[in-house]
């Protein structure tokens, strides 16, 4: 699909078809790991995928075990005008092109492309997003857990700094450093005034 090898290029995917199964290799076996290893399925449905007993017996079983687990992304791509929403399972997702409306009825076929290779980038960039916002995540817990322990008000500030510098959208690490700012103060405050009252 020429709409996947313009994504190829941009680096954003390694695309892997059937058909790049090489002469000597065992199918079943390649099918099986690649259908394991991938992060985004692309089904083309089409009246071949309805008649094919592997596609229903082991290829679309093993996705959906995938899925349930919350490992992989199902993007159906509807190829032919076919009731492919009859498809237990497969009818729940959002597919390709817009409007799920199969490549064959498109009058312009290359809009149709145009739409796969959008919405699939859309899905890509996405993942890509929320992977990189859970990575910094997990960077800043450490420190935001180390504010939490300390007893030290400068610590605990520096701490949910630290962890605010890695992850900027981190919540509750604003609003720890935000308590400690504020207890900073009063305790500031309070020694301001009993030094006045000693005066």
């Amino acid at each position: 699909m020429k709409s996947l090898k313009l994504l190829q290029n941009q680096g954003l995917i390694e695309p892997w078809h059937d058909s790049d199964i090489k002469p000597g290799d065992e199918w079943d076996k390649e099918i099986k790991a690649h259908l394991r290893a991938a992060n985004i399925i692309l089904p083309i449905i089409s009246f071949d995928f309805f008649n094919s007993d592997y596609i229903h017996r082991v290829e679309i079983v093993e996705a959906f075990e995938r899925y349930d687990r919350g490992e992989v992304i199902i993007i159906p791509i509807i190829g032919d005008s076919c009731h492919w929403w009859d498809f237990p399972r497969m009818k729940d997702l959002q597919a390709l092109p817009a409007e799920a409306k199969a490549i064959d009825d498109w009058t312009d076929r290359k809009k149709a492309m145009a739409s796969i290779y959008e919405g699939v980038k859309g899905i890509i960039v996405e993942k890509r997003r929320v992977e990189a916002a859970n990575q910094r995540r997990k960077a800043a817990e450490p420190f935001f857990e180390l504010g939490l322990n300390s007893t030290d008000f400068s610590d605990k500030l520096e701490h949910y700094s630290s962890a605010i510098n890695i992850d900027p959208l981190y919540f509750e690490a604003h609003l720890n450093r935000g308590r400690v700012k504020s207890e900073l103060t009063q305790f500031a405050e309070a020694i301001h005034s009993n030094h006045l009252r000693l005066c």
